[in-house]
């Protein structure tokens, strides 16, 4: 290759970073909200919106390994889902690493540690939580790669939710679940 040819291609391209804040949902029924970063007040939103969308799951774990910093704005959103979750039957399990001792003395000292379940790993807190009978799965109805957006929610208890279209299929359909598991925990 000759010198010019070599100032002529492109550098690879960066790889992409993985978002601050990822929602997934674990094979037990478990949804599990990943923090990256440093978190305070301009991200708050952003894990509010995760947890909202972690809603029809009554098992939420907060992983904090890949984080190295969270304000009180952060805190008090963990508290405030938490309550919430546990209103519903629900538990909300935070995992804080031995490692990040700067986390564990925000936990300590903002009282986290005194309201929600802390674990050591993500592994812990999964082999903590309560199973229940309502496992929600949201299903992608489209018959084709670019057919509107149509989903609807699944329970394995056997319930099945409308289908719902647009934009906010997926919202719609996850929030039907949530009320069909409130309805059921109070039933």
């Amino acid at each position: 290759m000759t010198r010019q040819e070599t100032k002529q291609q492109a550098p690879p391209a960066p790889a992409a970073a993985p978002p601050p804040v990822e929602l997934a949902f674990h094979r037990l029924g478990v949804a599990i909200v990943t923090l990256r970063g440093d978190h305070d007040a301009g991200r708050r939103q952003a894990l509010r919106n995760a947890l909202e969308e972690a809603g029809p799951q009554l098992n939420v774990i907060v992983d904090l390994t890949e984080c190295s910093f969270v304000d009180s704005s952060v805190v008090g959103t963990l508290m405030e889902a938490g309550r919430e979750l546990e209103g519903r039957g629900g538990t909300l399990a935070v995992v804080i690493p031995p490692k990040s001792a700067s986390l564990q003395r925000v936990a300590k000292l903002s009282g986290l540690a005194d309201v929600l379940p802390l674990h050591p790993s993500r592994g812990a807190a999964i082999a903590s939580v309560r199973h229940n009978e309502h496992v929600i799965h949201i299903r992608d109805l489209r018959l084709r790669f670019g057919d509107p957006e149509v989903r609807a929610a699944e329970c394995s208890c056997g319930w099945t939710g409308e289908s719902h279209t647009g934009r906010t299929a997926e919202r719609s359909a996850r929030r039907e679940a949530t009320l069909h598991v409130d309805q059921e925990r109070r039933s």
